[in-house]
């Protein structure tokens, strides 16, 4: 009885803290991300008195300090706060109409297809790109920022498309852009890094995309924001060839990058989340994809929100029958264990019990021999 007691709860014990992504590198890596995430109030904090630090600037300036202040607060907000972006955006436009800047009013409308695209309003988008004169875009160097915009354009279409004809040739016409990108990029610029990832992967040479993106991170001039893209490309990559431990990693890595920026439109925490599903850690998985999904919400990010309100549901299925399982195992330990304990006090009894006969006997032993030894006594004299 008591073997398969004490087997049962070691099983018991294994089954509650099974995992499958063990090495230390993975460990760390979670660990700080759970760290940041802990003080992600304290980076909102910091990003909020920057942006009031801004704001105050504009009070009392001219129409052309103006424009780049309210620009500064549109890119901060872009992908943090689409509402609050859009603000912005409107008051840029309105100072850029009245400066009657060629350049100012192009870039805002720009930003405004960016900005529909980021919310998945991809019509509105199109009707805003359409209106821009691309031959005046090269004398004002926008021409990389209209091709960035056109090639997430096209990919947000080509991956909401349910007709195939028209995936495929959203997907052409992305890739179009995505080399006129390319093309008009300086050698030096880390989103040539980025481009050149993205092309290799499509193209399945992941190997030549990680040493490409690998070398990148000796840069310590780029932004904490680049590097959370670069550690996001490496941890995809990874995922492609199959080492889902590094995957898992970069992917961490990634999440502390844009914890720290701060932004609420990113895709790394909840990829973390999906593969920490399917390798059961349920608890993590559940922790980040509701983490993303209030981020979403916040940043109103609407193509994030659709991709994450398709996880959630399977994680937060999983999650609740993970802690109903361990639920019950806790029961069936509660059990074992208290069957323990009833088996203890038994036997506590029982040894009581015959320690009480023991003693009882023993003290007849030493009657009986006193009286012996007093006969004896007598039988001499």
């Amino acid at each position: 009885m008591n073997r398969t007691i004490i087997i049962t709860l070691f099983f018991c014990l294994i089954a509650c803290n099974r995992t499958e992504l063990r090495s230390s590198d993975v460990t760390m890596a979670l660990e700080q991300l759970d760290q940041k995430l802990d003080k992600a109030a304290e980076f909102e904090q910091f990003k909020e008195q920057r942006l009031l630090n801004i704001k105050s600037k504009a009070t009392g300036s001219h129409d052309d300090e103006l424009y780049w202040l309210y620009d500064e607060l549109y890119n901060e907000y872009s992908k943090y706060d689409l509402d609050s972006a859009a603000c912005y955006l409107e008051k840029k436009q309105l100072v850029a109409e009245r400066c009657r800047n060629e350049s100012m009013i192009l870039k805002s409308a720009i930003d405004a297809a960016d900005k529909c695209v980021i919310s998945g309003m991809y019509y509105e988008a199109m009707q805003i790109t359409d209106r821009i004169d691309t031959t005046l875009l090269a004398r004002h160097s926008l021409l990389p920022k209209y091709y960035h915009v056109m090639n997430s354009l096209y990919y947000g279409l080509a991956h909401a498309s349910d007709n195939k004809k028209l995936h495929d040739m959203y997907l052409v016409e992305r890739s179009k852009y995505r080399n006129l990108l390319y093309d008009n990029l300086g050698d030096k610029d880390i989103a040539k890094v980025y481009l050149r990832a993205d092309m290799l992967i499509e193209a399945g040479q992941y190997d030549m995309a990680m040493e490409i993106l690998k070398e990148s991170l000796s840069n310590e001039n780029i932004s904490t924001h680049d590097n959370a893209v670069v550690y996001y490309m490496i941890a995809l990559t990874s995922r492609k060839l199959g080492d889902i431990e590094q995957a898992v990693t970069y992917y961490a890595q990634s999440a502390c990058y844009d914890i720290s920026t701060p932004i609420r439109e990113y895709k790394s925490l909840y990829e973390l989340a999906e593969v920490l599903y399917e390798y059961g850690d349920y608890e993590r998985a559940y922790r980040y994809i509701t983490r993303s999904t209030n981020d979403a919400k916040k940043a109103n990010a609407r193509l994030n929100q659709e991709t994450i309100h398709s996880l959630l549901p399977i994680i937060s299925y999983s999650y609740n029958n993970f802690i109903e399982r361990n639920n019950r195992l806790l029961v069936i330990m509660l059990i074992c264990i208290g069957s323990l304990l009833i088996l203890l006090i038994i036997v506590t009894l029982t040894v009581i019990k015959n320690q009480k006969r023991i003693t009882a006997t023993e003290r007849n032993v030493r009657e009986a021999y006193s009286e012996v030894k007093s006969v004896n006594e007598r039988l001499q004299r």
